[in-house]
């Protein structure tokens, strides 16, 4: 039974809250009552807590629902009776009648309401007693499990569905077809791996048991432990502790009865679930093969299907059929042991030399079982003979123990053995295949045949005695002699076997023969050092070898590219190499000699000593080889980490360009201990260079450093670094590189710290000496000449970057308030495009730029991209300014300010209000002198459209009611006039059935459907009437799209709309978090990314954001309390008095999620109108310090 809320807590209300009136010795009796199921052990618990504290009601909790199901059941009704029994004072005897037939009818809002009419009578200590426990009287009246509650107790058992699977049973329920969900389960789990249905079975056994046992009694519970082998007496039994609940626990119980029938049910393999034992017998079979085999059983040919699985068997290779036939006698050996006794399985034991008298035993096993089993065992049986039978290969058996060392064959040099085959010319067979082999690669060859010999051996040894498998141990050098006792071995065997054998041997011979090594078979070993080179290096040791350079000369050229992998590669190379090493030299080495240098890992000398010793007692050619290889593999052990003479050149390449003189004044300070001095005289001294040999080392220095530290770094971290570098971000950069020098030990450690500082220095002062006059003309080119002057003097005065930003700051402040200072400015931003665009093109811009700032500004870009290469780099230097200037705080034509145009067009600022005035003053016909004249100077103050519209609708709501509805009427029709303007005739009679109708939702997607065919101005005149008119005509969402929370349309529409900035993985992301519900982390993620943009996608998601937030302020607070907030900003009120302002309106507001809504949209804005003044507060900062920097 499922657990409920404690409601036992409500005794604590009953008798200690609320049972004022009563003496204290009627309290103690009624308390006695109430505790009545706690053990004398609890009471005396609860003494040490106080009485009332939610300590006290957890513990009580804990000790109630401890009590058996039955036990809990019974005083849940006995709480349910008195919990409400204090009303009876409160209220007079027709109220208690009343509230009782509620508490009777379990009408929880009634009971509810009345609770907190009477709870405003109590005093203050009573009142807290009941808010405490009221809750859980309401529990009491509420059924006991809801059904969602309880089918959750039945998900352990579909959890192994797939999600195909479960859309599929959710289908069946939704359509009311429960009846047939059982089934479909069952169709479902049968279709499992016979494995995973009995762990999945052994599994809901454990939660039948988990769910049943606090059902039944002690007695039960033991009786059931004596029924294990007669399961229907123990269903029975189940079925008895079922018909005894009641209610939803009833209805529950029988549901997980007839699941955990289903579970125990037929424990003894069914026909479909033996079958599935067959399946691990062709588990190796391809998909076409298994189709095959599908077909055939489809077709009702079953007797064919055991020898199309052979003859697919038989295509595999030989030792994949020796490994399956090992893993199929395993197999049968697990199936057929639960069948036999154990007198049997010590029998069969004893027969294994005997396959006749063990196939007999297992007939015998066979005969005796009944039914399914027997069906399926003799099937078993049928495989498993087969598995076992005749292990003396066979000629068919044998035949493809050559397909392995002919594997390597492309198809057309298959086609042509076949083809001499075929011929009869089988005498020529064995040449063409050494021909094709000889074609290989050298490496491949060697390969090749140390896996041809492992087959050799793996084919013979069978064949062998010990004796002579020992033997042939000792003839290692000696293949004359090896040769001979293989001979030997053929020549006793007889039959099929001699035939094959004879093959093999003549195979192997080949595989054997040559085996000393010639130097062209050798050279080749070598190799494997040297692939890892690109094939300008491999050209560059050619060169040397072709030129008669060898030894030393080759060794450190590739000891010098090694050096230049990244340090992960190079670790891994050489753990490669210490491998191949081992394999080299381990044939050369005795038994003695083996065990030896395993105890010699920690003394590097030693154990090179013993292996020179091992080559100077080689003779000819392998001598040769094996001196080069320990050359090669003593630099593979040779110390890893770089010691101080080797590293300490690396500083060199930074002082090649000094002058003897100054070389001299380095040591010396060097010799003198001042090593601190060293990097300043240094410095001193490349500053005396010209600019263009400075410009030219500087370059070769970022090299010298990234060839220094990128053997340090990992591949990742040297693909990670480039991405830094292209995105500019040094300082992601250096942190990099100090986390690489941090990991490194020792002198490797003590040189990078000294290269980490050079390089930074490299780095750091990287920009080419220019005058600070040159660089304001490039980033501040929107400045007036004055203003440039100025900062100029405030540079060369050597004024500190913080005043340099102030005053840069004062200067966009101050041009954005002086309308005439922003138009000069805006135009002298923009005067460039004078050459790269024609005067359509520009006043085209300019009309765009009252529609659509997104897409002027897009154009501004296409402009852009016409000028020459560094004269883009100078407008992209100034664009955030003068971007700043021209369209303000705002990305979109959802705000009005900030649209003045460029040039000469800056007046049509005024004009486009008077265009939004001239919308309204068809409206405004009713107003008088005075209100008309307050409209107007709100208009000429450049206040918000918003505003204005809202001081309309305060005097609209002044006139009187009649004077309303006949202005109503009278505006509606104005409404209707663009409609019916560009509506075609039937299409008009269809909005005015639309209308008549009261259907709102079509009528809007009517009108929704024609505002598309109005012009650019006309679409923008009916954005600001739009509300206004869709009120008039019934109209209660004004929104032009209609959307559907939560769904996938409304997600990908909003995206569309304020996320068109974030890329496909950042929007995957969202959609995911918006579909767990997780929606505080779809808010910070969406300010994540954000934080995270830069340039031109940072101001677009910008724009894109306060759109969101113009819209979703309204939602959340409404028209006019946007207005207020529009007020505070307009006259630049402080931080904290809009943020108190916030706050008010949010606790004003009693739904919980429309709160929790406002405070989301409150605090996403705030971070986005914060970052906006960060941003250009950044900007200026940044300017101030790159005209401080003295290069």
């Amino acid at each position: 039974m499922a657990v409920r809320r404690p409601i036992l807590l409500l005794f604590l209300f009953v008798a200690v809250a609320l049972a004022g009136n009563y003496n204290r010795h009627h309290r103690e009796k009624r308390d006695n009552d109430l505790h009545d199921w706690l053990t004398a052990e609890q009471k005396e618990e609860l003494k040490d807590i106080k009485q009332g504290t939610p300590e006290f009601k957890k513990k009580v909790g804990e000790f109630y629902n401890a009590l058996s199901a039955e036990k809990r059941e019974e005083w849940d009704k006995f709480y349910r009776t008195h919990c409400f029994e204090w009303t009876a004072k409160a209220q007079n005897a027709d109220e208690e009648t009343e509230f009782q037939k509620n508490v009777a009818d379990n009408d929880v809002e009634k009971v509810k309401a009345r609770i907190g009419e009477l709870k405003k009578d109590l005093d203050e200590e009573k009142r807290k007693n009941v808010e405490m426990w009221e809750q859980d009287c309401y529990e009491l009246l509420k059924p006991k499990r809801t059904r969602r509650e309880i089918e959750a107790a039945f998900q352990d058992f579909v959890k192994w569905m797939t999600p195909e699977q479960l859309g599929d049973i959710n289908e069946l329920k939704t359509a009311g077809k429960d009846s047939e969900v059982q089934a479909k389960v069952k169709e479902f789990f049968g279709q499992l791996p016979a494995d995973q249905q009995a762990t999945l079975k052994e599994e809901f056994k454990g939660k039948c048991k988990v769910y049943f046992t606090p059902l039944m009694t002690a007695e039960e519970l033991d009786k059931i432990k004596t029924l294990k082998g007669d399961k229907e007496a123990a269903g029975a039994l189940v079925k008895g502790v079922v018909d005894r609940q009641t209610g939803d626990v009833k209805a529950v119980a029988e549901k997980m009865l007839g699941v955990c029938a289903e579970v125990y049910k037929e424990s003894s393999r069914k026909r479909r679930e033996i079958e599935s034992a067959f399946q691990d017998f062709v588990k190796w079979m391809t998909p076409e093969q298994l189709g095959d085999i599908n077909a055939l059983k489809t077709a009702g040919k079953d007797s064919e299907v055991q020898a199309k699985v052979k003859e697919f068997f038989g295509q595999l290779p030989a030792d994949q059929q020796a490994t399956l036939k090992e893993e199929f006698k395993g197999k049968c050996k697990v199936y057929f042991t639960p069948l036999m006794t154990a007198e049997e399985l010590d029998k069969i034991k004893t027969l294994k030399g005997d396959k006749e008298a063990a196939g007999a035993l297992v007939k015998g096993v066979v005969d005796r079982q009944t039914g399914d089993v027997k069906a399926i065992a003799e099937k078993m049986l049928s495989v498993c003979g087969e598995v076992y039978k005749d292990s003396s290969r066979r000629r068919r058996e044998i035949e493809p123990a050559f397909q392995d060392f002919v594997k390597w064959m492309t198809p057309e040099q298959l086609g042509d053995i076949n083809a001499l085959k075929a011929a009869g010319k089988e005498s020529e067979v064995q040449e063409k295949v050494k021909e094709f082999f000889g074609q290989l690669p050298a490496e491949q060859q060697t390969s090749l045949k140390e896996e041809f010999k492992g087959k050799c051996r793996v084919y013979f040894t069978p064949l062998m005695t010990s004796e002579e498998l020992e033997k042939i141990k000792t003839l290692k050098a000696d293949k004359e002699a090896a040769g001979a006792l293989m001979k030997t071995v053929v020549d006793r065997q007889e039959g099929e076997v001699k035939s094959v054998a004879e093959k093999m041997l003549g195979v192997c011979g080949e595989v054997y023969k040559q085996s000393s090594r010639k130097r062209r078979e050798i050279e080749a070993a070598f190799q494997d050092f040297v692939k890892w080179m690109t094939p300008e290096q491999l050209g560059e040791v050619e060169s040397l070898k072709a030129a008669g350079k060898e030894g030393p000369e080759l060794q450190a050229k590739v000891t010098e590219f090694f050096g230049k992998l990244p340090a992960d590669q190079q670790k891994t190379l050489k753990e490669e190499f210490k491998g191949k090493c081992k394999v080299y030299f381990t044939p050369l080495m005795t038994s003695e000699e083996l065990e030896k240098i395993k105890t010699l890992k920690g003394d590097k000398e030693a154990a090179g000593a013993l292996v020179k010793g091992v080559v100077d007692r080689q003779i000819g050619e392998v001598k040769t080889i094996s001196e080069k290889m320990l050359a090669v593999c003593g630099e593979v052990y040779k110390d890893s980490t770089r010691r101080r003479r080797e590293i300490e050149p690396a500083f060199q390449d930074f002082v090649k360009w000094m002058t003897p003189e100054q070389l001299g004044d380095i040591t010396a300070l060097k010799t003198a201990g001042k090593d601190s001095e060293v990097q300043e005289k240094v410095k001193e001294y490349f500053a005396k260079l010209p600019a263009e040999q400075q410009a030219t080392l500087t370059e070769q220095f970022k090299g010298s450093c990234k060839t220094y530290f990128s053997p340090l770094m990992t591949s990742d971290e040297s693909e990670k670094i480039k991405g830094f570098v292209a995105s500019g971000d040094k300082e992601a950069a250096k942190n990099l590189v100090k986390e690489v020098v941090e990991r490194q030990t020792g002198e490797v450690k003590n040189i990078a710290d000294k290269m980490f500082g050079i390089c930074g220095e490299v780095f750091k002062e990287s920009k080419s000496k220019r005058d600070v006059a040159a660089k304001i003309e490039k980033h501040l080119s929107w400045l007036q000449p004055a203003e440039k002057e100025e900062i100029l003097k405030m540079s060369k005065e050597g004024k500190s970057k913080e005043d340099i930003k102030k005053r840069l700051l004062e200067i966009v402040e101050a041009k954005e308030k002086d309308s005439d200072e922003k138009a000069k400015t805006v135009k002298l931003c923009y005067a460039w495009m004078d050459d790269v665009a024609s005067k359509e093109e520009i006043e085209s811009l300019h009309k765009l730029h009252h529609v659509d700032h997104g897409a002027c500004k897009k154009k501004v870009r296409e402009f852009i991209g016409r000028l020459p290469e560094e004269k883009q780099q100078a407008v992209e230097a100034s664009l955030p300014f003068c971007e700043k200037l021209w369209y303000g705080d705002h990305a979109s034509h959802g705000g009005h300010e900030g649209h003045e145009g460029h040039g000469d067009h800056s007046g049509h600022h005024h004009h486009r209000r008077r265009r939004h005035l001239a919308v309204i003053e068809k409206y405004l016909e009713w107003m008088d002198a005075s209100q008309k004249k307050s409209i107007e100077e709100l208009e000429s103050s450049g206040a918000d459209f918003g505003v204005i519209s809202d001081k309309i609708t305060e005097f609209f709501h002044l006139l009187p009611a009649e004077k309303q509805t006949d202005l109503k009427d009278k505006f509606q029709h104005q409404c209707m006039i663009w409609a019916k303007e560009v509506s075609k005739p039937l299409e008009w009679e269809e909005i005015k059935k639309h209308h008549a109708a009261q259907d709102y939702t079509a009528l809007k997607e009517k009108l929704v459907e024609l505002e598309e065919r109005l012009t650019e101005n006309q679409k923008h005149t009916i954005e600001h009437v739009r509300g206004t008119c869709y009120k008039l005509w019934g109209i209660k969402n004004v929104a032009r799209r209609v959307r559907v929370p939560h769904s996938e349309d409304s997600f990908k529409e909003k995206a569309e709309k304020y996320l068109d900035w974030m890329n496909e993985e950042q929007l995957t992301e969202l959609k995911r978090l918006k579909s767990e519900g997780k929606k505080s982390e779809v808010m910070k993620a969406i300010l994540k990314y954000f934080d995270e943009t830069t340039g031109e996608v940072h101001e677009k998601a910008e724009g894109k954001l306060k759109e969101a937030c113009r819209e979703y302020s309204v939602k959340a607070f409404g028209e006019e309390k946007v207005a207020e907030f529009k007020k505070l900003n307009e006259r630049k009120a402080d931080k904290s008095e809009m943020n108190e302002l916030a706050d008010k309106y949010i606790s004003e507001i009693e739904d919980e999620k429309k709160k929790e809504f406002a405070q989301a949209v409150v605090t996403g804005c705030k971070h986005v109108y914060s970052s906006s003044r960060s941003r250009r507060d950044l900007i200026a900062r940044e300017v101030a310090e790159y005209l401080q920097s003295p290069y």
